[in-house]
């Protein structure tokens, strides 16, 4: 009889299978504005969830970057980019223009309408306007669903 009530509650209220649906993933949504609020919480970290953080700004810094104090004919400021482009670290364009362009795409996947957004489990759940991963955390676990 309490298997048939609990599957009744399940059915009837999704938001609960939401709620009981294990961590998988988290991606959270911020930009260079909220990038220095965000917390990330030991104990998700500790479960073995994924965790991926795409900083939206990232092609503008790094285009930035590319371009400060360029000065000269299209030839030597391509020379120049280029030569700047080979002197950055190995990880540097995975970390600051690949990784936030997957970001992009994600966010218009997921309909992202503003950041910061923790995204829970590849779109299942998302919370808005919060750089507290625990705290993303609790809330899923008490309500679920869109906030």
């Amino acid at each position: 009889m309490l298997k048939l009530v609990a599957f009744v509650l399940l059915i009837c209220n999704p938001l609960a299978v939401i709620a009981a649906t294990p961590i998988g993933l988290i991606e959270v949504f911020i930009d260079d504005t909220n990038i220095g609020d965000f917390l990330v919480s030991k104990e998700a970290l500790d479960k073995g969830i994924e965790l991926k953080v795409y900083n939206l700004s990232g092609p503008e810094r790094f285009e930035e970057t590319l371009s400060k104090g360029l000065v000269g004919n299209e030839q030597q400021i391509k020379d120049e980019v280029l030569k700047r482009i080979a002197e950055l670290p190995p990880t540097y364009l995975d970390e600051h223009v690949v990784l936030p362009y997957e970001g992009l795409l994600k966010a218009k996947e997921y309909e992202i309408i503003k950041i910061p957004a923790i995204v829970f489990n590849n779109g299942e759940s998302v919370i808005y306007g919060l750089t507290d991963l625990q705290k993303a955390i609790q809330i899923r676990a008490q309500v679920g669903g869109k906030q």
